[in-house]
């Protein structure tokens, strides 16, 4: 899973939060007194533990390529 699809896997799970009243409180008033309800909370974290030992791995094999250029660089 790449890092764009890790983002947009999280901005999908933010979106379903920001239109299901089973999630979260979405305020008539004005966005600032919206929030998450324990649902909510729980389907966010959920979406973040599946997504981040992929960016970790992701930053690992990119800092791994940038460490091979300098490498190969160096030995020419």
């Amino acid at each position: 899973m790449t890092d764009k699809e890790c983002m947009n896997l999280i901005l999908g799970a933010l979106k379903v939060c920001a239109t299901d009243r089973e999630l979260g409180y979405i305020s008539s008033v004005g966005a600032e007194y919206s929030h998450l309800n324990a649902a909510g909370e729980k389907l966010l974290l959920n979406a973040l533990k599946i997504v981040f030992p992929k960016i970790v791995a992701n930053e690992a094999k990119r800092v791994e390529e940038i460490m091979h250029e300098r490498l190969l660089k160096e030995l020419k």
